[in-house]
């Protein structure tokens, strides 16, 4: 609460006629602007000229005094003249200088006037009169005991029967008097009184006067005894009495009047330090006499209402009395227009009248009524206009800028105009400049402008500037309110309130520099010291406690003890005892209440104050309308109880839906700020989370509210506003992701963390907070990504946050935490991160927190995830051990049935299975299951970690001797797939808990073993969703992927369900062109069904091709929203995973909305079988399953069943040393490699195609039958169309069948639908890139030339990529003579053309739909992936596969240049053998073979032509 100042004394002068009874300030007629400047020109002008005559004066007397010769008698009277002009000299600067200057004149003139001499008395009187005036300037108490000596020298000199005794006893009693003021002692009172009531008996004209001044000391007496009724009788003898007394001694009823407003006066002032409400009413009641006395026309009326108005707005802001405050109003008013322009007493009128408007404005919303706005308009403008009367110069001016800083400041804070803030702070700076050092009033200056400065830390509106001009202001806040402190010494009448403003700025540096822990001891100190001053009855010893409960809440911050919450619970308690109902600002204590009890009930897990927390914030918020400024902070910590307690008890909703029904009801109001609004959203977002997974669905309440985010978003204009949304929205995303695993909300909340991050400066504190949330989530997108580059941003956050966070600083222990938590995460991906070092970090962490803390808990548990972690490595039981107590320890500090209690039981359970795998505990089993059930319990179903606990579970119920027990075995698989369908886990841990599920199933035989399979390979498909591009894709595929539909196919097969297997490796295998292909289906029939959806359809799917497909190089790929929110690489990764998972989720929707269409019921399913059988109605398809459990050949054949080859001896682990032997062969130098080649070939034979070959007589194939081959796994990277014995008159494939490839079963029916007899022969385009080891291209191209006119030719620098890809959209046919190279990453593999590289993933992005037969005379274009997803089948083959082309002739490792033209010749001789048409595409096989064949008979190496290979129809 900020002090008040004295009012100024203004004399009186005559007053206009009565103005009307009632008073209203719109009622006053302005006078003409002319009139009014004029007139306050001329009192100016008045003012100007005084001031220019006392200067004269002084300037007279010193001449006066120069021309007197030292010692002169005469100079007596010239010294003190001067001395008198002096001390009088009210416009001088430097008043201390002047009044030093007149005490040195009148200790000249007391040496001058020796013993006897008959102005000695004078000179004494005077200069003790000169010393105390210093002693109230400087408070040098030895001054008055001077003044004191003085005096009692000159009462000698003045005897009883002197004329001037009575003066004399004056002064010594005024001596007496400041000396008991300055020194508190209570010694003086009785000479004192002895004092006046001997003057009362010397001056009997002049009693009134003698009576005042003993009023006065009876009124220093009731400061020290608190007597007040000796102060009332004393009135009631000598002023009341009086009115009714008619002899002569009476005084005139105006005296009494005056006597009736001194003691008013009087007792407001005692009121202010004191704060005692009798005082008050009893100041009042004098006023109103003193009023009743001045009757409508009286020229003294308007200082006596003045006065009443002062002291009625003093008792408003006690008691809040609303008629107080208007009859406050009314009497200033009234003053106000009996000081006309032109009367110097105005603009004290206009300070008193603008200080009741504005205490109108306390504690109102930001809405005001219009009566509330006139009334803060006005009163800047009274400010404004008493300021303008009192120009520089002016002794008054200080005082009227101190009052109008505090006004501005005020609206400041209703409305956030800048200008008013920025005036604020001008006025008080030179209001202060106009209180120098020494001035008695420069505390009150002092504290104004800290209280602006403060005011000010709130208003900046540039972040880049918001550290810098925070430090400036909060400092000079704080040395202004310091050096007020040192001018109010222990016993100053304001000292309290400079304590309380000092202890608010203290606070607020430490929470801007948390690290400054000294800050908050020292305010603790001052908030303890304000509240020793404010002891038991004092009417604002509320306020002190409740300051003291919130310093010592802040200081919970710091030290984490929860005996500073539970000091701010209990000093808050007794503030709310002092503030019964109906007493203003109760509702501020019941505020601060509620969120004591909050966060004690949060941070100690135990709700002993819940209820009363919630109690307390319904009281609240029902002394906080709707239209109170802070209704909706309270609202909101109302509806955190409100769920906290619901939390304990998650089946009863009915906390939940009172919150929900709050928030509703004030999001319905018209005309909530923008901000409230988004506040209000993100509360309710919240709740509605919480409410969806236990009673439903609120899309529509969620969906409102991030449209109205996004509506609002673009409009905050301040930077501070921005970030605070920002940081609001990224939360609530982040929880919804927690609890409801949706992806599309975790990249928003990585997106909007990053905006918060580009707002602060790099020293800001909160900085450190973003960080380690953005590493927090960054964290949990690895989980979905297995991005490396999120853990390695990661940890970057997470030590960037602890080095803000040095040692001492209160927030370190949560920054060491979250560093370890980064690291060991890091750890498990990359193995180069010592556990070691973590687990000093989170000791380091948990040493810096009390131990009642309930933020141990977490720390606690992470070290038991830590310890238990490097068990899985060390395998020490002593590990483990540690692992479990840790975890122990941390469920003591989690009581409440919820998601972080469910998260430690669960880790609990899993430490005690690995126990138990180890010691074989029965105890540690059975307690494992008991832990796990609870944790079910503290989740809802629809919570994110459900899922996670029932694998834990079903996994502890199968763990143990074997077979389990059929209930808990049907129990553990019913979780198993419960865990694997859970909506809200995250597609990643639903297929963590599918493939835990296949692992059971089949190591305990289970039935479910084929669902379980089914269901893990649909997750494969969704979790592509969470990976913005093929390439990421493709690594997640290799890295989960590899071999799933393999081994379900296998499981399938012995289950001797073999068309079920052919579906199963249909629908996991090539999974990437499967999407990249439903994104290209043909549209036709649904355009005719639903044209609105098919649009929808082909937009969402090109733009998930584009984002898919992208190259990182592209400039328009970073958003498809096309907002530029950073360009840095890491945002623009975000940016495709976001867009990426929305695009997803809508396509999904827009196929779920097809399938619904009668007749589109299969729209993009999984192949069924009946669909794949007709691939084998002209012609043999061979399916190669290779799987760890079994590998089997199915052999299609017409409409026979599936014929099963098993192939005992093609193990995985078999080909992958072929593998390995074949390409350590055809990557060495060895002139003679096919010896090498020679045993990878016969392994083939023998192990593979031998077995099939015997099946494929046996089912009627003829010899030299074409034949598709489609290999699974390692098979992929084998030349099988090359196997054989390789033996002297033995036949070996090549001499049996014509071999094609194809990646599955489906893009060869693709391949060949949609044909038809071709026409003409076909436009075949030739692409030649020369190179000094391609000495043969040019030769190859131009045999293809040789073909005929319709060949076209791109040679040399004319192919460039560009123009390669232009003239395919022309030609059926292509030929390329160049080199190719495949990438560790195949969608970077490329053929090199002229300028640049033309990649797959270039390639993919084409459409030709005229496409017919490519033949790629490059090295490595059929070439797979041997380490990553084998089958993926990614090359560039199979890349313009994708891009149209049916038939493409490929190889599998370097094509040798010196056969490719006599290859060619050969190759193109059987492709246009026909005479009775155009050649056919479909003729390449058979070509191919010849060709091959060809080249053997002519003595080539079979290491320079088993690499070509066709694919294709």
């Amino acid at each position: 609460m900020l002090d008040c100042e004295p009012p100024s004394v203004t004399p009186n002068l005559p007053k206009p006629p009565s103005s009307p009874a009632a008073f209203n300030s719109t009622d006053f007629p302005s006078p003409p602007k002319d009139t009014e400047k004029e007139a306050e020109l001329s009192w100016a002008a008045r003012r100007a000229k005084d001031r220019k005559e006392h200067e004269e004066l002084i300037e007279s007397d010193r001449k006066s005094l120069d021309l007197l010769p030292v010692g002169d008698p005469t100079q007596v009277d010239v010294l003190l003249r001067l001395s008198a002009h002096l001390l009088d000299n009210y416009w001088a600067p430097d008043r201390m200088g002047c009044l030093q200057e007149s005490i040195s004149y009148i200790h000249d003139a007391l040496a001058l006037c020796r013993a006897g001499h008959p102005l000695r008395s004078s000179c004494l009187r005077k200069l003790a009169d000169a010393l105390c005036a210093r002693c109230r300037r400087s408070y040098q108490i030895v001054d008055v005991v001077d003044a004191i000596k003085y005096c009692r020298e000159d009462l000698v000199l003045c005897p009883a029967g002197h004329a001037e005794r009575a003066d004399s006893l004056e002064g010594l009693a005024d001596a007496l008097t400041l000396h008991q003021m300055r020194s508190g002692s209570g010694d003086e009172f009785e000479e004192i009184i002895k004092c006046h009531l001997e003057i009362l008996t010397l001056r009997p004209s002049d009693r009134f006067h003698s009576r005042r001044n003993l009023l006065s000391m009876l009124h220093l007496r009731l400061d020290h005894s608190g007597d007040l009724d000796e102060l009332i009788n004393f009135t009631h003898v000598n002023l009341d009495l009086l009115l009714d007394q008619t002899d002569g001694d009476t005084p005139p009823r105006r005296d009494i009047s005056v006597m009736y407003q001194f003691q008013s006066n009087k007792l407001h002032g005692d009121y202010l330090p004191d704060g005692k409400e009798t005082r008050l009413e009893h100041a009042i009641e004098c006023a109103r006499k003193a009023l009743d006395l001045r009757p409508v026309g009286d020229p003294g009326r308007d200082e006596v209402l003045c006065d009443l108005s002062r002291h009625l707005e003093k008792r408003y802001k006690l008691c809040s009395r609303k008629e107080d405050l208007e009859e406050s109003i009314t009497h200033a008013q009234e003053a106000l227009a009996l000081r006309p322009v032109g009367h110097n007493g105005r603009a004290s009128a206009l300070t008193i009248l603008a200080t009741a408007l504005h205490s109108s404005l306390e504690g109102l919303a930001d809405t005001l009524t219009l009566q509330q706005q006139q009334h803060s308009e006005h009163a800047i403008e009274c400010g404004r206009k008493a300021l303008d009367l009192r120009p520089v110069g002016d002794p008054g001016r200080d005082e009227v800028l101190c009052d109008l800083s505090r006004h501005l400041e005020k609206r400041y804070k209703l409305y956030g105009r800048k200008e008013d803030l920025e005036e604020s702070i001008t006025h008080a700076q030179e209001a202060l400049a106009l209180r120098p050092a020494g001035h008695n009033n420069r505390a009150y200056a002092l504290t104004i402008l800290a209280t602006a400065l403060y005011s000010s830390l709130e208003g900046l509106a540039n972040a880049l500037t918001l550290q810098q001009h925070r430090k400036e202001d909060l400092e000079e806040s704080i040395t202004h309110a310091q050096e007020a402190l040192a001018l109010r010494p222990t016993g100053h009448d304001n000292r309290a309130s400079t304590l309380t403003i000092l202890a608010i700025a203290l606070l607020s540096r430490y929470m801007a520099d948390p690290g400054q822990s000294g800050d908050f001891e020292e305010a603790i100190g001052h908030h303890s010291e304000a509240l020793g001053l404010h002891p038991v009855g004092h009417p604002e010893r509320w306020t002190a406690l409740r300051h003291l409960a919130n310093a010592f809440e802040a200081r919970y911050d710091h030290s984490g003890s929860m005996n500073d919450l539970e000091s701010a619970i209990q000093y808050g308690a007794q503030a709310l005892d002092l503030r019964p109902d109906g007493e203003s600002g109760r509702d501020e204590v019941l505020f601060d209440l509620n969120r004591h009890l909050y966060e004690y009930c949060v941070h100690s897990q135990r709700n002993d104050y819940l209820n009363e927390a919630i109690t307390h914030g319904r009281a609240a918020l029902a002394l906080r309308p709707s239209s109170h400024v802070y209704h909706l902070p309270t609202l909101i910590n109302l509806t955190l109880a409100l769920k906290l307690r619901w939390e304990t008890s998650p089946s009863q909703l009915d906390d939940l839906e009172e919150a929900i029904a709050m928030l509703c009801k004030y999001l319905n109001l018209p005309s909530i700020d923008p901000v409230n609004r988004i506040k209000a959203f993100f509360r309710l977002s919240d709740l509605s989370n919480s409410r969806r997974l236990h009673a439903g669905s609120m899309e529509d309440l969620e969906a409102q509210a991030n449209q109205f985010a996004q509506e609002v978003l673009d409009t905050i204009p301040s930077v501070q506003q921005k970030y605070h949304f920002y940081h609001e929205l990224a939360a609530v995303l982040r929880d919804r992701y927690y609890h409801e695993g949706q992806l599309a909300a975790l990249e928003d909340s990585i997106k909007y963390f990053r905006l918060c991050l580009g707002l602060l400066h790099e020293h800001d504190d909160k900085r450190s907070h973003v960080l380690t949330n953005l590493s927090r989530v960054l964290r949990s997108r690895f989980r979905h990504s297995s991005q490396i580059e999120d853990l390695k941003e990661m940890v970057r956050y997470a030590r960037e946050a602890l080095n803000l966070h040095p040692v001492g600083h209160s927030r370190r222990s949560s920054s060491l935490n979250g560093l370890a938590s980064a690291l060991e995460k890091y750890q498990r991906y990359d193995g180069t991160s010592s556990l070691d070092e973590v687990i000093q970090l989170r000791l380091a962490s948990l040493d810096l927190i009390p131990p009642r803390d309930g933020r141990r808990g977490n720390i606690l548990n992470g070290l038991g995830c830590t310890f238990q972690t490097r068990y899985d490595s060390s395998k020490k039981m002593h590990d483990l051990n540690e692992a479990i107590d840790y975890h122990n320890d941390a469920l003591s500090f989690f009581n409440n049935q919820n998601s972080s209690r469910a998260g430690v039981l669960a880790d609990i359970a899993v430490a005690l299975r690995c126990r138990y795998q180890g010691v074989t505990d029965e105890d540690d089993l059975k307690m494992g299951i008991e832990r796990l059930r609870e944790a079910r319990t503290c989740l809802p179903d629809g919570h994110q970690r459900t899922a996670w606990v029932l694998r834990e579970l079903a996994v502890m119920l199968l763990t143990g001797k074997e077979p389990p027990t059929a209930h808990h075995a049907d129990e553990a698989f019913t979780l198993l797939a419960d865990a694997a369908h859970h909506k809200a886990a995250s597609s990643r841990q639903q297929l963590n808990a599918a493939r835990e599920w296949i692992s059971r199933a089949v190591h305990h035989h289970h039935h479910s073993a084929l669902d379980a399979y089914t269901c893990a390979l649909a997750l494969l498909h969704k979790c592509l969703a969470t990976r913005p591009d093929v390439t990421a894709q493709q690594e997640f595929l290799g890295a989960k992927g590899k071999s799933l539909a393999c081994d379900a196919a296998a499981f399938a097969i012995k289950e001797g369900k073999v068309e079920m297997a052919l579906e199963m490796l249909e629908h996991g295998r090539t999974i990437l062109w499967s999407k990249l292909r439903g994104y290209r289906e043909s549209l036709h029939v649904l355009a005719d069904a639903d044209p609105s959806l098919c649009t929808h359809f082909e937009d969402v799917s090109a733009k998930l091709e584009h984002i898919t497909t992208v190259i990182d190089s592209d400039s328009d790929s970073l958003s498809l929203e096309q907002e530029d929110i950073h360009a840095d690489p890491s945002t623009a990764w975000d940016t495709r995973m976001r867009d990426h998972c929305l695009l997803s989720e809508e396509w999904d929707d827009v196929v779920d909305r097809i399938r619904k269409l009668h007749g589109f019921e299969d729209f993009l399913k999984a192949v069924p079988y009946a669909t794949l059988r007709q691939v084998a109605i002209e012609s043999v398809v061979v399916v190669i399953n290779i799987s760890k459990h079994r590998s089997d050949a199915l052999i299609l054949q017409g409409s026979n069943p599936p014929a099963v080859v098993c192939l005992p001896k093609a193990t995985p682990k078999y080909l992958k040393r072929l593998s390995a032997k074949l390409f350590r062969a055809v990557e060495s130098d060895d002139t003679d490699r096919q010896k090498r080649i020679l045993p990878v070939l016969r392994g083939l034979w023998h192990n593979v195609m031998f077995p099939i070959h015997n099946q494929l007589a046996s089912l009627g194939v003829p010899e030299m039958a074409h034949i598709w081959l489609c290999p699974t796994s390692v098979l992929c990277g084998l030349p099988l169309h090359a196997a054989g014995s390789y033996m002297p008159r033995v036949r070996n494939l090549p001499d049996l069948y014509v071999c094609s490839y194809t990646p599955t079963l489906s893009a060869l029916i693709t391949a060949r639908s949609g044909l038809a007899e071709p026409l003409c022969s076909p436009q075949l385009l030739a692409v030649c890139q020369p190179a000094d080891d391609l000495r043969r291209a040019d030769e190859e191209i131009q045999c293809v030339e040789a073909l005929g006119s319709f060949v076209v030719t791109l040679f040399g620098a004319e192919a460039t990529p560009e123009s390669v890809l232009s003239q395919l959209q022309e030609h059926q046919w292509t030929h390329f003579a160049c080199h190719g190279h495949r990438d560790e990453d195949p969608f970077k593999s490329f053929l090199r053309l002229h300028g640049r590289n033309l990649t797959v993933r270039e390639m993919m992005t084409a459409r030709l739909p005229n496409a017919e037969f490519a033949f790629l005379s490059a090295c490595h274009t059929a070439a797979v992936d041997t380490e990553g997803a084998l089958d993926e089948v990614i090359h560039i083959t199979s890349a313009l596969q994708f891009a149209g082309f049916r038939s493409v002739v490929g190889t599998l490792w370097q094509a040798p240049d010196d056969i490719g033209p006599d290859l060619a010749k050969e190759f193109y001789q059987h492709m246009f053998h026909r005479s009775d048409g155009p050649a056919d595409f479909r003729d390449a096989a058979k070509a191919l073979s010849l060709a091959t064949r060809a080249m053997r008979q002519k003595g080539v190496s079979l290491d320079r032509w088993i690499q070509y290979v066709h694919i294709g129809a």
